[in-house]
């Protein structure tokens, strides 16, 4: 059956664009944008996006890139339940525990700076022919970037083997470029990591040897599993940011434990299950079904329903089906029309046996003052 894309919303960054965390109110937040081409959003992406008057060249009445906007938060442990949509990140700033996390479809999940394959994609822009992945860049921080530049950063930096050694890694570049920031809150919120073709030429002057470490640093790391210290390079100007020396020496960070550890290697095997998949397409048909439009449901049909019914039993099986409540439900109401009535009747016979019971007491009084007489 063929579903036709669920009409358009406007994006989550737009719909609340003052996300505030109640569980941690001192959570604060920036938007930032991905630069994609327009051809390669997907036709079933869910939200409305529009271009932003003079931040990409246009060639004349169309539009070659778009930005798709997302929150960055930043605060003191673990990301808040409360806030964040698919493909938001979070900044852990702890003092020598630092750390990313990506919002997925389910939950936060944490960056580890993988030595090979893929990190986090991108929920919205996984399956297209230019996917986005999670990395943090020393000088220009979050960035949704593609393929090949993951692989060019990876080739960079020699990562070690061992998820003891990549974690203080990531811990380290996050570490090195927050203290290297004057004032976080006046960061750049627009930073706009380029596609496939525009990458390689903006990133061409910041070349990643600047910023990764030397080929005897890479051996020693790659050798030992230990973690590295990544090299910050004289500070450069821009336009939308404001940046502060770097400190003289590297903070100290601390090492997750073995508990942390072992739950994002479950979190991560649950992650590589084949049917999370099928489920995922499962649920974007079936909220294709329910589309909403500024709150009105839309009128849904007898074939919506009984897929919906379908669906619904799969999950909590049921003796009675939609057609047999539905045909039950009469008798029902019947049963408590006459469980009403039953109950009138017996306060009826109730009053009546209170009021004889007066009677007899009222007879018993009588009695006992004829006796004293």
């Amino acid at each position: 059956m063929n579903v036709d894309p669920p009409p358009a919303v406007p994006h989550p960054c737009d719909q609340n664009p003052n996300p505030k965390s109640l569980v941690k109110p001192e959570t604060t937040f920036s938007v930032r944008h991905i630069k994609m081409s327009v051809l390669s959003i997907d036709a079933n992406y869910p939200y409305t996006l529009s271009p932003i008057e003079g931040i990409f060249p246009n060639k004349g009445d169309s539009y070659a890139f778009i930005p798709v906007p997302y929150f960055e938060f930043c605060g003191l442990g673990a990301p808040p339940a409360d806030v964040g949509t698919p493909g938001d990140v979070y900044i852990d700033t702890t003092p020598g525990a630092q750390a990313l996390y990506s919002k997925s479809e389910e939950d936060w999940t944490r960056w580890v700076c993988p030595a090979s394959g893929l990190p986090s994609a991108h929920p919205h822009f996984s399956d297209l022919k230019s996917p986005r992945f999670l990395w943090f860049h020393p000088e220009v921080g979050v960035e949704w970037v593609c393929r090949q530049t993951v692989r060019r950063r990876q080739e960079s930096l020699a990562i070690g083997a061992s998820d003891q050694a990549n974690l203080n890694l990531a811990s380290e570049i996050i570490g090195r470029y927050l203290a290297a920031e004057a004032a976080p809150g006046l960061r750049g919120g627009s930073q706009l990591p380029a596609s496939e073709e525009e990458e390689e030429d903006e990133l061409s002057e910041l070349s990643d040897v600047e910023f990764y470490p030397s080929k005897r640093a890479r051996r020693i790391a790659s050798g030992t599993g230990a973690s590295i210290s990544v090299p910050i390079p004289p500070r450069r100007v821009y336009a939308s940011r404001s940046k502060a020396p770097l400190p003289s020496s590297p903070p100290a960070h601390s090492t997750p434990d073995s508990t942390t550890l072992a739950l994002e290697r479950e979190l991560a095997a649950l992650k590589r299950d084949p049917d999370l998949k099928l489920l995922r397409n499962r649920k974007q048909e079936l909220l294709a079904t329910l589309a909403t439009r500024r709150n009105t449901v839309n009128t849904l049909s007898p074939a919506i329903l009984q897929t919906l019914a379908k669906e619904f039993n799969k999950s909590c099986p049921s003796t009675l089906t939609p057609d047999e409540a539905k045909h039950a439900l009469p008798e029902l109401r019947r049963l408590v029309d006459d469980t009403k009535k039953g109950l009138l009747v017996l306060k009826a016979q109730r009053a009546g046996f209170e009021m004889q019971l007066a009677e007899r007491m009222q007879a018993c009084e009588a009695l006992k003052a004829k006796v004293s007489k």
